[in-house]
């Protein structure tokens, strides 16, 4: 990837999820389990939401002043950010440039698994918000890293959109 931070992220979340995966083979009946099946998809969301706005906000703050980066680094950075593609979509077209959407769109569309990808960022989206909200999300750690490595398809889209 082009975005060292944005790499190192993903990376970082990838070495924890296979500690997990090792700790949960081991112990398949441990209580802790449960745990930290929920710990990998706080983690896994995070990092996917934290490299979409460090992909979008790298190139945005490089276009203005320091008063827009301080700007952006505040209604960006700081704030939550819906993972999911629709979303990503409509944020690309209102707030950054619409022939990013558009190439982010082209992209997507020409892969076989694009209907795994987009599903993978609304299983991500909606199961970290139930958890968040007091739910008790049903998603196993096997299906928590597998939306998890389909979402990083679409970081590294971007990465080469926004460089």
């Amino acid at each position: 990837m082009k975005n060292k931070e944005a790499e190192r992220l993903i990376n970082r979340c990838k070495g924890e999820l296979k500690v997990i995966e090792k700790y949960i083979k081991a112990q398949p009946l441990d209580i802790l389990n449960r745990h930290l099946t929920l710990y990998a998809l706080i983690e896994a969301h995070g990092t996917i939401e934290l490299s979409i706005k460090i992909l979008i906000f790298t190139v945005l703050s490089k276009r203005g002043t320091t008063q827009l980066r301080s700007y952006l680094n505040e209604s960006i950075k700081n704030h939550p950010f819906d993972i999911r593609y629709s979303h990503i979509c409509k944020f690309l077209k209102k707030y950054v440039d619409d022939s990013w959407r558009l190439k982010l769109k082209r992209k997507i569309d020409a892969k076989v698994e694009r209907e795994q990808i987009r599903s993978s960022l609304k299983t991500l989206h909606d199961t970290r918000n139930e958890f968040a909200h007091g739910g008790n999300p049903t998603i196993s750690f096997r299906e928590i890293k597998k939306n998890f490595n389909d979402s990083i398809k679409l970081i590294r889209i971007l990465d080469v959109i926004t460089k």
